[in-house]
């Protein structure tokens, strides 16, 4: 299934945690099943989530599009570069 279409109904599902910082925490406590992150996401960012995906052994997926139309997609006025998707 394409990317966006799949995030387009985890959105309308509502299984979909937005931003850095809560999709990291949600990760360190293991409630998460899979990560997007935008094509443009900062290296440092990156390489955190690669980390600790690999760790948890949860499912990291680098999208094709920028943090702006991430946002654009998640229905957000402002530039998103990691998703998260809840167990």
């Amino acid at each position: 299934m394409n990317e966006t279409v799949e995030l387009k109904k985890l959105l309308t599902a509502k299984k979909l945690i937005i931003g850095t910082n809560t999709v990291m925490r949600a990760l360190r406590a293991k409630h998460l099943k899979k990560i997007y992150l935008a094509n443009n996401c900062a290296p440092d960012t990156k390489k955190d989530f690669e980390k600790y995906a690999k760790m948890l052994q949860v499912e990291l997926l680098v999208l094709d599009m920028p943090n702006e139309d991430l946002g654009t997609l998640c229905k957000k006025p402002f530039f998103v570069s990691v998703v998260g998707v809840k167990q």
